[in-house]
């Protein structure tokens, strides 16, 4: 398994490259008709109408919410943008609106990229997940406890409501040596105090949670599931973290999510997780073509949406036969038949999402040298420099031609540029003619020089046609204006009279007053009353006047 695993755990440095255009246009298709959905459904609520038509609207709205957070998600991995800067400024603009504070939900995530999979490292950014044997060794009130936080009404009802209104606002536990996610939860607070006034003061405090809270509540539910599925199914992935393995737990512990077009765009492709996992700094733009671009290992789970919905019913990781199992049957008649009244006097606490329970939480394992204390407050993690081994810190063993890595998760170190990792070692990076070496832990370790591709052989000369150019990528050719690509040529453009090229020049529209038909212009008649439209490639009715079959005819 771990050959197959890595066979394919190095996709394409290609894939890895950020592109201003498609971000930049991600972004426009996406916050624009955000808030003018919510622009629109404060008018239905201020307006009078029935407040059936607002939630009706809140779905749309929901599912752009999804899409600016798996947004914010790509800036949080330093994917979205080539810049770093450009990264932290939209994902803080991003989190006012997702109310995710940037910087303290980037480092969580880290944390999630780190440890999922470990069951002696399930701290924080998972879905709590207990082993079978844990679960059986529970009292019955931590049973009924933890059945209650696994229940479906609870993920996705109010778990939801709790993370995104209330743990993200004041994140107690988190550690105070977390400066700057403190300082990104401050200014995230400060940020939606200041647009919550201003809007209260506009449009009153009832209309604005009126459209938000729908909002919230329906992305929450569909983000949660979508979680969920990502890394909770049957033939999942945990080990201890002896045996725990970073890329087994990216692609036997992460499911593919295969969802039709509309979902794949309002999700942007974060369905692809397997490859996400294994290149976090691939943007989601090409997640997509990282995947299509080498052969799904047999351990790879693919889903549909009916085959993620038994997802639901997995609550407990079996380590005997190593599968995500329901809760056992005799359970269901012990904590049903009396859970007492102190459960109800603690069901608020529950509901807010506080409590969880594992063996490691019962009680705070000794903490080693080179250590501190995790944000949970029930664990500890290893200081820069240091992995954790059982129940100590070693120190990480940096081989020759590699320097310390600063993130928190993997081996704590990368080789320098030229080399690349190869069993726990630097070996020299071949390097093809016409290539470059690059500094990446993805890929073979270089890139084809502007002009060449990638091939099986090498670097490939692009053969350029006449009447065309290189990309500015340097990795492929588009047609000069005027021209349309038909294979591996460009052809002209056949303007028709009354016509012109639009504004890519790789196609014709027609000049105002006429119409397009077949591969001609015609005149466009108007009818008595009308005007040009907007287009000015088709008519509408003066103020005044109705378009009927006859034409323009006045209003009565």
């Amino acid at each position: 398994m771990r050959r197959t695993l890595r066979a394919m755990s190095n996709p394409s440095a290609e894939f890895s490259r950020a592109s201003l255009p498609r971000a930049l246009w991600q972004i426009a298709n996406t916050l624009p008709p955000f808030l003018a959905l919510c622009a629109v459904m404060a008018w239905t609520i201020l307006s009078g109408l029935h407040y059936g038509w607002t939630l009706l609207l809140a779905l749309p709205a929901a599912a752009l919410y999804v899409r600016l957070f798996i947004l914010q998600h790509d800036c949080g991995h330093g994917s979205l943008f080539a810049a770093a800067a450009a990264n932290r400024r939209v994902g803080a603009i991003l989190g006012v609106l997702t109310l995710f504070p940037f910087a303290y939900w980037k480092k969580t995530h880290a944390l999630h990229h780190a440890t999922s999979g470990d069951l002696d490292r399930r701290v924080l950014g998972d879905i709590r997940t207990h082993t079978l044997e844990e679960y059986r060794a529970h009292s019955r009130w931590q049973q009924f406890c933890y059945r209650f936080y696994r229940s479906m009404p609870v993920m996705l009802g109010i778990g939801p409501i709790y993370q995104f209104v209330f743990k993200h606002r004041l994140p107690i536990g988190m550690p105070w040596s977390w400066k700057k996610e403190w300082r990104s939860v401050a200014y995230n607070d400060l940020a939606l105090l200041a647009v919550g006034a201003a809007l209260c003061s506009t449009v009153g405090w009832r209309t604005l949670l009126g459209v938000y809270l729908p909002v919230v509540m329906i992305a929450g539910a569909f983000g949660v599931w979508l979680f969920y599925v990502q890394h909770t199914f049957e033939s999942g992935y945990w080990e201890r973290h002896d045996e725990w393995d970073a890329r087994s737990a990216a692609v036997a512990g992460s499911s593919f999510y295969d969802l039709p077009p509309l979902l794949r765009w309002i999700t942007a492709n974060i369905g692809y997780h397997h490859i996400h996992h294994l290149a976090p700094r691939i943007p989601n733009y090409r997640l997509q073509a990282a995947h299509e671009s080498m052969p799904p290992p047999p351990e790879l789970r693919r889903m549909s949406l009916r085959d993620s919905l038994p997802c639901a019913g997995m609550k407990l990781w079996d380590e005997e036969s190593r599968r995500m199992v329901g809760f056992p049957p005799h359970a269901v008649r012990g904590t049903a038949r009396n859970p007492g009244r102190r459960a109800w006097r603690q069901l608020l606490v529950l509901c807010l999402g506080v409590w969880s329970s594992s063996p490691a939480q019962t009680r705070t394992p000794p903490m080693p040298a080179n250590a501190f204390l995790s944000s949970s407050g029930n664990d500890w993690e290893c200081d820069r420099g240091f992995r954790r081994s059982a129940l100590e810190c070693l120190p990480v063993q940096i081989p020759a031609n590699a320097h310390e890595d600063d993130t928190a998760y993997g081996s704590g170190w990368r080789c320098n540029r030229g080399y690349r990792e190869s069993n726990s070692r630097c070996v020299a990076v071949v390097v093809p003619k016409n290539a470059y070496p690059v500094q990446s832990i993805y890929g073979p370790g270089w890139e084809c020089s502007r002009g060449f591709r990638t091939s099986q052989s090498g670097c490939d000369a692009i053969m350029v046609p006449a009447n065309a150019y290189l990309r500015d990528s340097g990795t492929d050719w588009e047609c000069d204006r005027g021209f349309t690509r038909r294979s591996t040529r460009c052809v002209p453009i056949e303007v028709p009279e009354h016509g012109f090229l639009d504004s890519r020049g790789d196609s014709w529209r027609c000049e105002r007053g006429f119409r397009k038909e077949d591969l001609r212009c015609v005149a466009l008649k108007l009818p008595a009353n009308a005007q040009l439209d907007y287009s000015g490639n088709g008519w509408r009715c003066r103020e005044g006047f109705r378009r009927d079959s006859q034409g323009c005819s006045a209003e009565r």
